[in-house]
Formats: C-alpha cells, structure tokens, sequence
C-alpha cells in the first residue's frame, strides 16, 4: 500500500540503540517455542471427555513478549516527519425527484414538488456539499430523465433544479400520468456507470417522491436493486406529502378540461385520493441498506438528515504530509500496546 510505505520512509528514532533489548526478546521466545514444542510432544494421549489446551498457562508468557516487545519501541522514541493527514473523501450524491402529476398535490404548500425542490436545494444554501463532492440530478414519471450528470458545479445544480416545473398543458404529456421506479433506477446506475468511478468516494441517491408507484414491474425492480447493491449505492428515500392526503382531482386545478387534459379524467378519479404512500420507499430503502425519512409538513426542514447522510458516506483516507520541518511523536502508540499486553498478561495470571 503506497500509504504504509510512505509512512515507513517516514518513521525514524530517537534513540535505537535500545533495539538491542531485542535480543533478549528473541533469545526468549526462541526458549518459549521449544518449551512449546516439547509441551506438545509429550502431551498424554487424548482420552473420551479429556482436554488437553495447545499452549495452557504458558500463553502467560505470549502476552508478556507482545509487551515487553512495544516497551523497547517505546524505549527508542520512534517519530514520524511530516505528520500524518486525516482526509474525509468526497461523496456522489445522486438526486432522483418524482415528476408525476401526484407531486402536484398541494397537502404541502405551495406543492410537494416545490417543497422536494426546497429541501434539495439545501444541499448547496446549507453547504452540506464539500469541496470534493459531486451531485446528478434526474426526474422521473412514467419516462426517466437525467438532467445533470455527476458535476462539482453545484451553481449549476440549482440552476438545473429551478427549472423542474409541471407543463403549461398535460395534453400529450404520457410521462406525468405515471410513475416507474424499477426504470429510473435503471437509468441511473448506467448513467453513472458510463462516468466511472472513483475507489476513494461513495455513491448514494436520494429518491424524492410521494411514494406512488403505478408501473409496478418486480422483474426490473429486483435488476436494478440487485445492481445497485452490486455497486455498493444506497437508497436514502424522501417521503414527501401527508398521510391523509388531498382528493386526486385536485392536481388538475388551474388545469382547463378538454383543453389542457382530457375531460374523462373528471369522472375516472372523482373519489381517488393522493396521499403518502410509504411501501414502496420502504422497500428501496431497505433492499440496498438506506433509511427512509419524510417530509409531512411545510415547516419541516430536512437538512440535518442529509447532513448526517452524506457525513457517513463519507471515507476516511490517511496521507503524509510533506512538511519536513514537523515532528509527530509516536512512542506513546507503542507504549499504549505495551500496557495493553501487560494487562492481558496479568488477566490470565489472576482470572
């Protein structure tokens, strides 16, 4: 690993002359190891029920070279130049936002799809993207539609966001009658795919949606799971509407009958409701390792969330830093593992 070997170039030590202390410790564990081996040799025959342990009480002594083993590095004060540099990598961040006519409802005001719009616009006004993080941007209904491949330009995210709006007329547009999880998912990891990926960074999505799933194709839908999972991407689901929901019909309002929709639609969804339906965001969630939250509220703001999402996606990398002129002390690493064996020396002694 290009990180250990830096790190070893690195190391030096104070005072190595008391790496001659070693030899002691090898001259005892070559002792131990014939002990051993002659503990073994002459161990009785196993008999029914008997029990005979490998090493028995002298694993005492394991414990003690282990310690005494870090004591003498202890003893030779090693240090590092340089340092060592904690690195938080970034995170690919893939938001999906439904675009089917339910978002349209208004039992969160002015819409669902503007208040989905509002708490993913925090990912830039709330800074919860970093420097190093990327973020895609698709819609969906019954069609998928990638609208911003993975980008660092988070200005042009927003842009990208503000222009997701409902057509002037639904006449013609088959897409917003319907929603397609199985293909969105679909679409989205072949987008990416096509980008590459980097080892040192996570990719999860964010689904935006009210939870209604019309097309339900189980075939496609446990593909592009399996697919997901296979690339190690989580499904972070955002509920977004009430429990109780709004009559169905009232998505058409501002709407013109026969002109803007066809006019059956009146007589077809009088009754119907559309409400949060949490099932199906359930289920993507829980098939690839993700949570599912909820927005059921005007008020609710739901960046505290993705702030904890994306601060655990986040890896961990380890580099040098090349500022020779800095003096990092490691002895007392060593010194911790020294205590550490003399303590598990001394449980096997008295328990």
């Amino acid at each position: 690993m290009p990180f250990l070997d830096r790190f070893a170039e690195s190391v030096s030590f104070g005072r190595p002359e008391v790496f001659v202390f070693f030899y002691a410790i090898l001259f005892f564990l070559a002792v131990f190891s014939l002990f051993l081996l002659w503990k073994i040799f002459l161990r009785p025959k196993r008999t029914h029920l008997s029990h005979y342990p490998m090493i028995g009480r002298p694993k005492i002594w394991i414990a003690v070279l282990f310690a005494a083993t870090f004591a003498v590095l202890a003893l030779a004060a090693p240090y590092a130049r340089g340092g060592l540099i904690v690195r938080r990598g970034g995170v690919d961040a893939v938001v999906v936002l439904d675009h089917s006519i339910s978002m349209r409802a208004r039992d969160l005001r002015p819409s669902r799809l503007e208040v989905a719009k509002r708490e993913i616009a925090r990912f830039v006004t709330d800074s919860i993207l970093q420097n190093g993080d990327r973020v895609a941007l698709f819609t969906f209904g019954k069609n998928s539609y990638r609208k911003l491949y993975l980008t660092s330009d988070f200005d042009r995210f927003l842009n990208s966001l503000d222009r997701i709006q409902f057509p002037k007329a639904l006449v013609g547009q088959e897409s917003v009658w319907f929603t397609y999880f199985a293909l969105v998912l679909e679409e989205v990891y072949e987008n990416l795919d096509k980008q590459g990926r980097e080892s040192n960074r996570n990719r999860i999505i964010f689904f935006f949606s009210d939870g209604a799933n019309e097309i339900e194709d189980s075939t496609k839908m446990q593909a592009s799971l399996d697919s997901l999972r296979r690339r190690g991407m989580k499904i972070y689901a955002i509920g977004v509407g009430t429990r109780s929901g709004v009559p169905l019909l009232s998505v058409l309002d501002d709407y013109v009958s026969s002109f803007d929709y066809e006019s059956n639609l009146l007589d077809e969804w009088r009754g119907e409701m559309t409400k949060l339906e949490l099932k199906h965001l359930d289920y993507l969630a829980n098939k690839t390792g993700g949570r599912v939250y909820t927005i059921e509220d005007n008020k609710q703001s739901i960046g505290k969330f993705l702030r904890q999402v994306m601060d655990s996606e986040r890896k961990l990398s380890f580099e040098i830093s090349e500022d020779e002129e800095k003096k990092v002390e490691l002895w007392w690493y060593a010194l911790l593992f020294a205590i550490f064996g003399l303590i598990l020396a001394l449980s096997i002694k008295f328990y």
